[in-house]
């Protein structure tokens, strides 16, 4: 400890009562756990003992699209639908899961929120994208309706790495030849 522990889909009352006591986050992958049929964390029972519970993409091979924006979404409506129950896993407890719990649990406490003395981490989201449109009430619809292609900016600790959807920092294009290149040659590799 402190530790990060992946999936915890299936952790009894003892194990999280344990857990609650130790420095351990867990990180709820709800697509990943989807995809692989691992089950459903219980992630409203995890927070009721206490236990910080932050939100993952998992890797590639189990989640096709690492958007957390859509994991925000798929973790609030697994915990209300398990739960039968609309108020379970709020959406302000998701946007916390997404942000200032994942990046303590990462070593980085003055990370994942806006707020005086808290580093320049941000995303500034076009409220115009279809996703976000109408807005209504912001944090349900960045939770319920937001994608990846609503950020239309990104800032890590002050530095600009993304301005009106341009890549500042990153070959976008080089990025793409090398990862078309790369999968061909893995699926070279395992057809052939």
């Amino acid at each position: 400890v402190p530790c990060i522990a992946a999936h915890a889909v299936h952790l009894d009352a003892r194990e999280m009562e344990l857990l609650s006591t130790r420095e351990v986050t867990l990180v709820h992958n709800p697509s990943s756990n989807m995809k692989l049929g691992s089950g459903v964390a219980p992630v409203c029972e995890q927070l009721a003992c206490g236990i910080p519970v932050a939100l993952g993409t998992d890797g590639a091979a189990s989640n096709n699209a690492l958007d957390i924006y859509r994991e925000m979404r798929l973790a609030a409506f697994l915990a209300k639908g398990t739960a039968l129950d609309a108020s379970a896993l709020p959406a302000a407890t998701v946007l916390r899961m997404a942000t200032e719990t994942g990046m303590k649990a990462m070593g980085f406490p003055d990370s994942g929120r806006i707020e005086a003395g808290a580093k320049a981490d941000l995303q500034i989201l076009d409220t115009g994208d279809l996703s976000l449109c109408p807005l209504g009430d912001p944090l349900s619809a960045i939770v319920y309706s937001a994608d990846s292609c609503a950020v239309e900016s990104l800032m890590i600790d002050g530095r600009m790495l993304m301005h009106k959807r341009e890549l500042l920092t990153l070959d976008e294009e080089r990025i793409r030849y090398e990862a078309v290149k790369s999968a061909r040659f893995i699926t070279d590799r395992t057809t052939g």
